[in-house]
């Protein structure tokens, strides 16, 4: 009898999203599922690829009185108004959108 005292190797294959590279999983149906509304596809013509993006920021001086950003973070939004009527942020398919540089 042989007693084995190295680890076996296992060769595992993962897929991952081309677009944002993080999403990862064995199962390439889930990869596949999961690039049809990944926010980094830019063949979604999303608010994340658009050249009118504005990121979300950390700051007091872009509050609003209201108190949507009462805890010092100013929402991610567009920086023209291309919301289609009562679109939330953010919108796919946008008519206004533009490949970012």
């Amino acid at each position: 009898m042989t007693i084995v005292d190295l680890p076996t190797p296992v060769v595992v294959t993962r897929h991952q999203c081309p677009f944002c590279r993080r999403y990862t999983r064995a199962d390439a149906k889930r990869i596949e599922d999961h690039m049809t509304r990944c926010w980094k596809n830019p063949a979604l013509r999303n608010c994340k690829t658009c050249e009118h993006h504005l990121p979300a920021m950390q700051s007091e001086e872009y509050c609003n009185p209201d108190g949507w950003c009462a805890c010092g973070s100013y929402p991610e939004g567009c920086d023209v108004d291309a919301a289609p009527a009562g679109a939330t942020f953010p919108i796919s398919n946008c008519p206004k959108w533009q490949a970012a540089p």
